[in-house]
């Protein structure tokens, strides 16, 4: 027999310092019944030695992930800390203690698990959940003349504005989008600007500090948010700071502010010949993706700390900004993201901070970094399975089922879900051009609790591969399938408004074959079934749900119910 369980993530979860939930893993099938055992760490039973008062939850399985049943119980923690134990009972009658030390017969030899003190870092905004998120590439969306022939590069400038984006808020809200998420605004040498000149003034390029505070205004007077995008690892060579440090080499006061290896080559190596193959085997300094022009800021010195999060602070207060996602912060020092989040909420206290996380999000979102990030797992889950279908469904399942179990609802709400961004190919590119099975990924991610967000133009089928070709002119739809798409995106949204008025209570995905699954969706008293499948559905009635046809497609049908 086997059972997993540590004091952290994602074994014992909180988005509030006084509730936790705790989850046990354990062999499928290995155990009828767990009951946690919990109490304060000091909550002695009078007259005793030392012996704690114990409080008794029933467990619950969760979820069947793999090889692994997920147990799962609540507990209000008033004192923030908690002292634990497992009892358990196998499905061979053996009578078990599981704690710290293990699985044993005699309660005493598990010994018991222990928590940290949780503190109010751990808090979550109270908003998030229901939004749909529009992305834009600013240079790439509106505010240029369009023409056919541009062809996206690294290099060349179309001449987006922020401006052009204002001019098409109406249009924004008529798709049903409520917030705004701007690929990077500031002062830049390059059309992506993630490499940051000043990050105190916009782009003149773009327009002016003025023009993006404008915007916000426009926005939130739309009952829109807008979402900034904070690139804090790297900035570029050209950076006033950086080029100091060329030019007065140990005199300059910013030597340490950048992570230094070769000072003598940093003053006289013309950055021309510090091509890719040099930074990987002698770099005379460290740098974003083996980028010379993306020197690394050393976010470990607090002089560094300090003068990025006050020009973040500026901006948080001048748009009175709804939300940040961070780029690459798994190479940023963790001191700094959570003095980032720790001052953005002195500000805003309902403020959202999203990281860059391709992988599995509790060691950010459960650590007081973030209160969520972008879902990698899920789009790769949702990529692999409906738009390229190299994985079956049975598969699917158990990569979702998995994100069920690492997560709580509340940690869920904040998850950045996509199908599409600035560092992957365009959806419609990676399904071989087939839209419905767009239609069909694009509703799953509808249904679900979280931050949704629309890459611009996927809304109209666009097309690219990768960067740069997925950064492309927006195109306002010129065929049919843009506006059939258009008008499916629209359907959706305003659906998923409707479904996500009431709170979720029950999800559950199962596979009905290697190609179809089926995930059923619990709101109050209503009762959803979705169908899912990588090849054509059949043309048939699915009566063992029973309910009514939402929508349907080639590749889905949803039905709803009221129970």
């Amino acid at each position: 027999m086997k059972a997993i369980h540590f004091p952290q993530a994602p074994w014992l979860l909180s988005s509030n310092p006084t509730y936790f939930t705790i989850r046990v893993w354990v062999k499928t099938a290995a155990f009828s019944s767990i009951t946690l055992y919990y109490s304060d760490p000091y909550n002695y039973a009078p007259e005793t030695n030392k012996n704690l008062q114990w409080k008794v939850s029933k467990m619950e399985l969760l979820i069947t992930v793999y090889d692994y049943d997920v147990w799962t119980c609540d507990v209000a923690v008033p004192t923030h800390k908690l002292s634990y134990m497992f009892d358990v009972f196998s499905n061979d009658n053996a009578h078990l203690w599981f704690g710290n030390e293990g699985l044993f017969e005699d309660k005493a030899k598990a010994g018991c698990f222990r928590t940290r003190y949780y503190y109010g870092e751990d808090r979550l905004p109270s908003w998030t959940g229901k939004s749909v998120w529009y992305q834009i590439f600013p240079d790439r969306f509106a505010g240029a003349k369009y023409d056919e022939s541009f062809l996206p590069t690294t290099e060349n400038f179309w001449g987006g504005t922020l401006d052009g984006i204002c001019a098409h808020i109406p249009y924004l809200k008529s798709l049903g989008i409520t917030g705004l998420y701007l690929n990077p605004v500031f002062s830049s040498p390059s059309n992506h600007r993630y490499d940051t000149l000043d990050y105190t003034c916009v782009d003149d390029r773009l327009g002016t500090n003025e023009t993006l505070i404008t915007l916000a205004n426009q926005l939130h007077q739309n009952n829109m948010k807008l979402m900034l995008d904070g690139v804090y690892n790297h900035a570029s060579s050209k950076s006033y700071f950086f080029q100091d440090v060329i030019r007065n080499g140990s005199q300059s006061p910013y030597l340490n502010w950048f992570i230094i290896h070769d000072l003598d080559a940093v003053m006289k190596v013309p950055e021309s010949n510090l091509i890719p193959e040099r930074m990987k085997e002698n770099p005379p300094y460290e740098c974003f993706a083996f980028a010379a022009n993306m020197p690394k800021w050393n976010t470990d010195n607090p002089e560094v700390q300090d003068y990025l999060i006050r020009s973040a602070e500026m901006w948080t207060r001048k748009l009175h900004l709804d939300a940040w996602r961070l780029d690459v912060p798994d190479e940023v020092s963790p001191t700094f993201l959570r003095s980032f989040r720790r001052r953005m909420r002195m500000i805003n206290p309902e403020i959202l901070i999203v990281g860059e996380i391709w992988t599995d999000p509790c060691p950010w979102t459960q650590t007081g970094l973030f209160d969520g990030t972008m879902d990698y797992p899920l789009y790769d889950a949702i990529s692999r399975f409906l738009l390229n279908s190299t994985i079956d469904a049975y598969e699917f399942c158990n990569l979702i089922k998995k994100r069920q179990a690492i997560m709580t609802p509340a940690m869920l709400q904040n998850q950045m879900l996509f199908l599409g961004n600035h560092d992957l190919p365009r959806c419609l590119t990676i399904a071989n051009g087939n839209i419905e099975k767009i239609k069909a990924a694009w509703l799953f991610i509808c249904i679900l609790d979280g931050e949704v967000s629309l890459y611009y133009g996927d809304e109209f089928a666009m097309t690219g591969g990768a960067d740069p070709a997925n950064r492309g002119v927006m195109n306002w739809g010129t065929k049919s399938d843009a506006f059939i798409m258009n008008n499916y995106i629209k359907q959706t949204i305003a659906l998923r408004r409707k479904m996500l008025s009431s709170p979720i209570t029950d999800v559950h995905i199962d596979a009905l074959t290697t190609e179809t699954v089926i995930i059923s969706i619990t709101r109050e008293n209503n009762k959803y079934y979705l169908y899912l499948s990588n090849s054509v559905m059949d043309d048939v009635k699915h009566s063992k749900t029973g309910g009514t046809i939402v929508l349907r497609g080639k590749y889905f049908e949803l039905r709803h119910k009221t129970i």
